[in-house]
């Protein structure tokens, strides 16, 4: 998968996690609906592949990737978070704790810009603070 595929996979995530997020339903429903938002109507069959399994993967270990976000951020609960940021960060953590081979700092990266595109202007810094720190910790495991 080219790194554009990566990216628009993360993108179509990012909408169906949030509308999750923000009024839950099924992570397939979720999922028909951000691809069909795709603005430019590009999302082929590896990049839907790909927000799929990250879906399906946030979803199903939300509660463990939660718990680590929470753990790292210390002085912010989760629903201080917005939800973009939010789950922008449980994209990043999935990448780097469940996806084989997934580069630390193409996870962090590929959140970061996440977070400027679809973010707030404070969003860039924070989630890399977040994610930043758990990558160091992960590379002392």
């Amino acid at each position: 998968m080219s790194p554009k595929e990566a990216r628009q996979a993360r993108e179509c995530a990012l909408r169906a996690l949030f509308q999750l997020d923000l009024a839950g339903g099924e992570p397939e429903e979720a999922l028909r609906f951000a691809a069909s938002e795709d603005v430019a109507g590009e999302l082929g069959a590896k990049s839907m592949e790909y927000a799929e399994r990250i879906v399906k993967g946030v979803v199903a270990a939300k509660d463990a990737i939660d718990s680590t976000i929470a753990r790292i951020s210390k002085d912010w609960s989760l629903d201080r978070m917005a939800y973009t940021d939010r789950n922008i960060m449980r994209i990043a953590v999935f990448e780097m704790t469940e996806v084989e081979g997934m580069s630390f700092a193409v996870a962090i990266n590929e959140a970061v810009e996440l977070g400027k595109t679809f973010g707030t202007e404070e969003s860039p810094r924070f989630i890399n603070g977040i994610v930043g720190r758990l990558a160091e910790e992960l590379k002392t495991v």
